[in-house]
């Protein structure tokens, strides 16, 4: 904990860091610094949300291990194992500039001193004290920071702050800067991406004006150390390549040899390349990186206060830095996108998918709100198992469902950066090669064994973790998105982990989980009631017909790839919603509560709906989707099954019709089992009245309910081939032609005739006779 003190005006400021400069730094943006320690995960939760401009430099070390000589040395293997964990928020404020980190090439870097400006330079805040950038500085240990406003004219910014912190940073190396992250993801791979950053220090090394020197001393105890083991064989082979390294370099005065050329002599080049990557020879080479869970987490994060009654803003989990949500009252332009996202997988699949998407929609925008719903029917003692706490979308490739996911990450966070890989390590890491990492043991370290598992049971187990841990944090509703764990996520690996998370979760906060199932073996694996109910599944079986222009172009614009008439997919609709069923819960009528335990869905179909009519959009041909029941997986399951069946002429040839009834028998025979017939009677919706019941020798159904549900005509053509009917229709239709085929020559053949009469009386004119001589 650091005690904050204001020099200035006497007086104690606190002892919350970040809250000193939120109340008294507004319009300071720019943030320089000298630290012993930081981190880029402290860097990115603290100081990238407050700061348009950041500029550090880190004394990285002073133990034994880790000279000044060393640091330098090592650099490159230290930024090549951050830039490797860069998640795309940092690497962007690397790239535009907007964040720059140095370190100490030479003298230790003990100083804490951090200066805040605005962009015009005339005003500033300063601390000078013993705080590091650190959980354990901020939280923990007991500091003291002296802190210091006013004008940069005042003689004491220019010749104490400003003076120490120019000082430490002229005499810094580059670490991370843009030259530096621009270059490294230029190169073409790994080993290339190391050539380049050892080529940095290469650089910095051989030239004249950079060249650093270290004490002497550095230099010979390195040598020294070699020199007094009598056994050289029990020389550890890093000391001994290190000794190489600094003989190759270093004279004994500890400067630069003035012949040195490393960037052309390839020998000393590898073995200086070996030392600073710390390469061994050993066949178990596997990158991974020990994350923690919410560094996955989506961001920003949209939590609940303490109160359970405001949505509140923050950066990324864990950030102190929280602000109200203000949500603006969505744009006409705003409404259409959402629904001509559904009209796209209604118009431009193979088969209509629309209502999956539609539903699936519905979800992501109330998905902040599920957790109240689901403490409401707890309060009225409903069953609060029938709201699902995830959903996922299955399909098989190119059939839309990381798109629908890409959109959900933009309605919600308005980026997809922070999609998480189904297949990412992290799901696939043994359990005891994770523990051994965690305990700070090296890859090498842990033998030849694969530290990846294969089982897809143990990679559910472990993705089903990961969900659980990101639904118990505290307040957040950001839902969180998973693309491409298999299908079997949701078989019986899934069972205990939704029980605990639905029975858990009564009245508190939690977020929901978005996935995008890859059914790569074309729906095998089926889905329990168990698992069904509390999880949303949405089938998503269909391939897109052949792209346009105008649906690419759709589809850039969906994914957040490209602008669309000067704006990107965003996600006000999800916060306004969002705030507007809050309020709609917190006042529910008796009435409203009856429709939610009819369709979890009702709140926010109700809202979207009026803002459909503010802005007088025609949504006639959508409208049966804000009422009707929504998408049921084992509905649409049973559809393709039916249309399979009778789409088989050796199946619809054994159908009984009967002229001037409207109803058909489907006799049990033609079932792919006998059993089958109740199977099939299940799968069709009452309350399309399709079929009343099943009996023995088969069912009677609706010929034109049944058709309806399928999509397309196939009892009634059957019904009109079997009649009659088709027959009649193609011979009226033959008299119909007929007929406008007489009627058009008898209207030629009338205008002939009277053509033909006017020229007659034309001859008989002794006037037309002699004014056509005349012409002739």
């Amino acid at each position: 904990m650091v005690v904050i003190k204001d020099r200035t005006v006497i007086q104690d400021l606190g002892t919350d860091f970040f809250r000193d400069i939120d109340q008294n730094a507004k319009g300071l943006t720019i943030f320089r610094g000298a630290v012993y320690n930081t981190s880029l995960s402290f860097i990115k939760k603290y100081l990238l949300p407050r700061f348009e401009k950041i500029e550090l430099v880190i004394g990285l070390s002073d133990t034994k291990a880790n000279t000044a000589l060393e640091n330098y040395l090592y650099a490159s293997n230290e930024q090549f194992k951050l830039l490797t964990s860069l998640d795309s928020e940092l690497r962007q404020r690397f790239e535009d500039g907007s964040l720059e980190l140095k370190f100490s090439k030479e003298a230790l870097v003990h100083s804490k001193v951090y200066i805040l400006t605005n962009p015009n330079g005339d005003d500033y805040r300063a601390y000078l004290g013993s705080m590091n950038l650190s959980e354990q500085a901020l939280k923990r240990n007991k500091e003291v920071l002296l802190c210091d406003h006013g004008k940069t004219e005042d003689l004491a910014y220019q010749e104490i702050y400003q003076a120490v912190y120019q000082d430490i940073y002229q005499t810094a190396a580059e670490f991370l800067n843009r030259k530096i992250v621009t270059g490294f993801f230029g190169q073409e791979n790994t080993e290339k991406q190391k050539i380049y950053l050892f080529d940095q220090t290469v650089e910095n090394l051989a030239a004249a004006k950079n060249k650093p020197t270290f004490a002497s001393e550095d230099i010979t105890k390195i040598k020294q150390e070699t020199r007094q083991v009598i056994d050289v064989a029990a020389i550890k082979h890093e000391q001994k390549a290190k000794e190489q390294v600094v003989n190759l370099i270093f004279n004994k005065s500890g400067k630069v040899k003035e012949k040195l050329n490393l960037l052309t002599d390839e020998v000393k080049r590898k073995q200086i390349f070996k030392v600073i990557y710390h390469e061994q020879e050993s066949k178990a080479n596997f990158d991974f990186l020990n994350r923690q869970a919410h560094e996955f987490y989506p961001k920003p994060l949209y939590v609940y206060d303490e109160d359970q009654t405001s949505l509140l803003k923050a950066p990324s989990f864990g950030s102190s830095l929280q602000e109200p949500v203000i949500a603006q009252k969505p744009t006409k332009e705003e409404i259409t996108d959402i629904l001509e996202i559904v009209r796209f997988y209604r118009d431009r699949k193979q088969s209509d998918e629309s209502q999956a998407a539609f539903s699936f929609l519905m979800y992501v925008l109330q998905s902040a709100n599920i957790w109240k719903i689901r403490k409401i029917i707890s309060e009225h003692k409903g069953n609060v198992d029938q709201i699902p706490v995830v959903a996922g979308l299955i399909g098989q490739g190119n059939t839309g469902k990381t798109t629908l996911l890409k959109i959900a990450s933009n309605l919600t966070i308005g980026n997809t950066n922070n999609i998480v890989d189904g297949t990412d390590a992290m799901f696939r890491i043994k359990k005891k090669v994770k523990d051994a990492l965690a305990a700070g043991k090296s890859p090498e370290e842990l033998g030849k064994t694969n530290p990846l598992m294969e089982s897809k049971k143990d990679i559910n187990r472990n993705v089903w973790s990961f969900t659980q841990e990101y639904m118990e944090t505290k307040s957040s509703v950001t839902p969180m998105c998973i693309d491409d764990p298999d299908i079997s996520l949701f078989g019986a690996s899934a069972e205990a982990t939704l029980k605990y998370l639905a029975n858990r979760y009564h009245g508190s906060v939690h977020p929901v989980v978005l996935f995008g199932l890859n059914d790569k073996d074309g729906g095998k694996v089926s889905i329990s009631s168990q698992v069904g109910k509390r999880a949303y599944a949405i089938g998503q079986e269909n391939q897109f017909k052949e792209f346009t222009v105008q649906d690419e172009e759709f589809l850039d614009f969906l994914e957040g790839i490209k602008s669309r008439q000067g704006r990107m997919v965003n996600n006000n609709v999800f916060l306004y919603l969002s705030q507007a069923i809050d309020r709609q819960l917190d006042n529910l009528s008796l009435e409203d509560y009856q429709m939610l335990t009819k369709d979890f869905l009702s709140p926010v179909k109700a809202n979207l709906r009026r803002l459909t009519e503010d802005y007088e959009l025609d949504v006639s041909d959508l409208e049966t989707y804000f009422g009707e029941d929504n998408y049921d997986i084992n509905f649409d399951k049973g559809r393709r099954n039916w249309r399979t069946l009778l789409s088989d002429k050796q199946v619809i040839e054994q159908i009984s019709v009967t002229a001037g009834d409207d109803q058909c028998l489907i006799p049990v025979g033609v079932f792919p089992n006998r059993n089958d017939i109740k199977r099939f009677f299940d799968y069709l919706p009452p309350k399309l009245e399709i079929c009343a019941s099943y009996v023995s020798v088969g069912l009677t159904v609706n010929i034109d309910n049944m058709d309806k549900w399928l999509g397309v005509n196939l009892l009634r053509e059957h019904y009109d081939e079997e009649t009659g009917v088709k027959k009649r229709r193609e011979e009226l239709e033959k008299i119909e032609r007929q007929s406008e085929f007489q009627a058009m020559y008898t209207v030629k053949y009338q205008a002939e005739q009277k053509q033909k009469e006017k020229l007659e009386r034309r001859q008989k004119n002794p006037w037309f006779r002699l004014v056509d001589k005349f012409i002739k």
